[in-house]
């Protein structure tokens, strides 16, 4: 109950004083306190630094205010179009803004990726600290070490996944070791994995690439032009090494390229939406809401997906990769199915126009941050 107009600042401050143990006066602006937080500018009446209960609740109290709303977002963020739906009916306090939504689940999702990726890799990759064949002089011991070390590594069919795996990746990396000490002790070239990027984009395609004496020379540009794309192709050949050049070291690339893509298409996105649904009573930004929400739960499905594959590559059990495969399976080809169905709630209408429309953002927004995403994997490759 509201104190009398002649007792503000008296009675419920004293009152509060005595209870609570607080000031009667608000410490950040100074007006009389009436309950638990300041009428005037919002300031907890308790100070934390006082107490150390009050310290501990005042941590968790903003961490369960926050993370109430997060809860309930990434919740019914997974019923396709109830987040959007409401919130742009106006029920905007039961979420996680739009846009706060998706950086967040932008920094988890691709930390997640990066590392299912790293993590995977570190599994098969064996990098030799040392060569066993170095001081070897004749083709014939190199040859002897070489299956001596393989007879200390066999390989056992009853191993879990990650034993059988790292025995394989070992072996092989003696076997190419042992291989580049018998080139160079026979005078032959060094193998691939020694050499410079082998491009085959010069003037004369029988031979190698090369910035001076066989660069690309293309007729429809202009010289500055040309020497710009070989300072390019300079700079890839420099840092992709023919050992990086496998699909998890370009897949680590392009994932570290999405974020950078999506946040530049997203505004495209809005205006693509805006443009096909143009007879809705919806605004740019009510579009751009849209938008947002849909790569939330993108980025949601990217997260478990990444987290599944890490999971199985840690733990080395063949059941649980399998398992793990079958989810992130169904969870890509649900995506479709999903973001239709979330149109179709936000923006109504009949299925077959629904459909043709939706058909047509998907193939022109997929083809968009794709080019965006291999652009910029390019320039990070050729910076």
């Amino acid at each position: 109950m509201l104190p009398r107009q002649g007792q503000r600042g008296t009675a419920p401050a004293a009152t509060a004083s005595v209870t609570h143990s607080h000031a009667a006066a608000c410490q950040n602006c100074h007006t009389a306190l009436q309950g638990e937080y300041c009428h005037q500018c919002g300031q907890a009446a308790h100070n934390p630094l006082k107490s150390f209960a009050h310290a501990v609740e005042d941590v968790f109290e903003s961490f369960w205010h926050l993370d109430g709303r997060i809860f309930r977002s990434l919740r019914e963020l997974w019923i396709p179009g109830r987040v959007a739906a409401n919130y742009l009916a106006g029920q905007r306090v039961r979420y996680l803004p739009p846009l706060r939504l998706f950086v967040i689940l932008s920094l988890f999702a691709f930390l997640m990726a990066r590392l299912s990726v790293s993590t995977d890799d570190s599994v098969v990759r064996v990098v030799p600290t040392n060569d066993p064949f170095a001081s070897l002089t004749s083709p014939a011991e190199v040859v002897q070490q070489r299956d001596s070390l393989l007879a200390g590594l066999p390989v056992a069919d009853n191993a879990d996944l990650t034993t059988h795996t790292a025995t394989l990746a070992a072996r092989q990396a003696i076997s190419e070791a042992a291989t580049a000490r018998i080139d160079v002790l026979q005078g032959r070239p060094p193998t691939v994995s020694e050499r410079a990027l082998d491009l085959r984009l010069g003037s004369d395609q029988q031979r190698p690439w090369h910035p001076v004496d066989n660069p690309v020379k293309l007729s429809a540009l202009p010289g500055w032009a040309n020497a710009a794309i070989n300072q390019r192709l300079e700079r890839l050949q420099a840092n992709l090494k023919p050992d990086q050049a496998h699909w998890k070291y370009l897949l680590g690339k392009f994932i570290a390229a999405l974020p950078a893509a999506l946040i530049v298409m997203m505004p495209l996105l809005a205006l693509v939406l805006r443009l096909l649904y143009w007879r809705r009573p919806m605004g740019y930004l009510e579009h751009l809401v849209v938008a947002l929400y849909s790569h939330a739960w993108l980025l949601s499905v990217l997260f478990v997906v990444s987290a599944l594959n890490a999971l199985a590559a840690l733990s080395g059990v063949a059941v649980l990769g399998t398992v793990s495969s079958l989810l992130a399976t169904a969870l890509w080809l649900s995506v479709p199915v999903y973001l239709w169905c979330m149109q179709r709630r936000v923006y109504g209408g009949n299925w077959l126009l629904h459909s043709l429309r939706f058909a047509t953002t998907a193939a022109t927004y997929g083809v968009l941050v794709v080019l965006a995403a291999l652009y910029a994997m390019a320039a990070s490759l050729t910076s």
